[in-house]
C-alpha cells in the first residue's frame, strides 16, 4: 500500500492541506517499517483522527477569526481559553462551533 493509493476518510476535497497531511502520515507510517500490522493499523487510525481534528479546529478558528476580527494565533488562544474555562477539550468546542456556526456564550 502506498500513500498515493489512499483517500483520507472524512477529508473533504476542498481541504488539500488535510489530504496532504494524511498522505504524509501514511508515508511516515509505511516508512517506519513497523512489522506489526496491528501497530500499523492503530497508528494510521490515530493519524486519521488527528487530521480530522485539525481540520475541524481550523474551521472553527476561521469562524472565530471572522466573527471577532482576530488573527489565527488569537483565534486559537480564544479556543484554548474557552477550553480551559469550560474544562472541555478544544476539539469538542471547535466541533460545536464548526457545526452550529455560533460562538459559545462567554459570560
Amino acid at each position: 500500500m502506498h500513500a498515493s493509493d489512499l483517500e483520507a476518510p472524512g477529508v473533504e476535497q476542498g481541504a488539500p492541506g488535510a489530504a496532504a497531511a494524511f498522505k504524509a502520515a501514511v508515508s511516515a507510517c509505511h516508512a517506519s517499517r513497523m512489522d506489526d500490522p496491528e501497530a500499523q493499523r492503530r497508528r494510521l487510525e490515530q493519524l486519521t483522527v488527528a487530521v480530522e481534528h485539525r481540520t475541524t479546529i481550523g474551521i472553527a478558528m476561521g469562524i472565530v477569526m471572522e466573527r471577532l476580527d482576530l488573527d489565527s494565533v488569537a483565534a486559537f488562544a480564544y479556543l484554548r481559553r474557552l477550553s480551559s474555562h469550560q474544562n472541555r477539550k478544544v476539539f469538542v468546542i471547535a466541533d460545536e462551533i464548526a457545526k452550529s456556526r455560533i460562538l459559545p456564550d462567554t459570560k
